[in-house]
């Protein structure tokens, strides 16, 4: 969906910006628990080993890498396959879309999902101005807006069944 600058986009709050963070990081670690369950039990099961096991538990580039994987394929996959929305986007009725007005680029949701991962982002989303967004808005020139009333909106399962059928 094209945006025009002259329509009127409204900054998200940033207790919604919260509300997204906590609803999509709890997914992402339910998502990240049961990666790492179904790795650890195939590594077990075929090792039979449990030094294997051991070098997981305490491999923390391992566990950082994985947790990388997952953040940054969620987002991308969410954000670009959903027209800017996560789940918890859907629940907040929040939207992330292009500060120029064009539609979102696959370039742009992949900066913002890898941005997540620079040191102390989060807190400049909360330490921000309300328009400007975080780091990981800045860089991929995208902001967080709230829903339009007048614009077409479609609720997550009724996305999910037209691109499934």
């Amino acid at each position: 969906k094209h945006y025009n600058q002259a329509s009127v986009l409204t900054a998200a709050p940033k207790y919604k910006r919260f509300l997204n963070f906590f609803i999509d990081y709890f997914i992402c670690g339910t998502l990240l628990g049961m990666l790492a369950g179904m790795l650890l039990g195939l590594i077990f099961s075929f090792s039979g080993q449990n030094a294997l096991l051991e070098l997981y538990m305490s491999s923390f580039i391992l566990k950082f890498a994985l947790t990388l994987c997952i953040v940054i394929l969620y987002y991308t996959t969410c954000e670009y396959g959903f027209q800017g929305k996560t789940i918890g986007k859907c629940l907040t009725k929040t939207r992330v879309v292009s500060c120029d007005g064009l539609p979102l680029s696959l370039k742009q949701i992949f900066l913002r999902s890898c941005a997540r991962f620079l040191p102390f982002e989060t807190i400049s989303v909360l330490l921000g101005h309300q328009g400007k967004g975080g780091w990981h808005d800045q860089i991929s020139k995208t902001m967080v807006v709230e829903e339009q009333k007048n614009e077409e909106i479609r609720s997550f399962t009724e996305f999910l069944v037209k691109k499934l059928a």
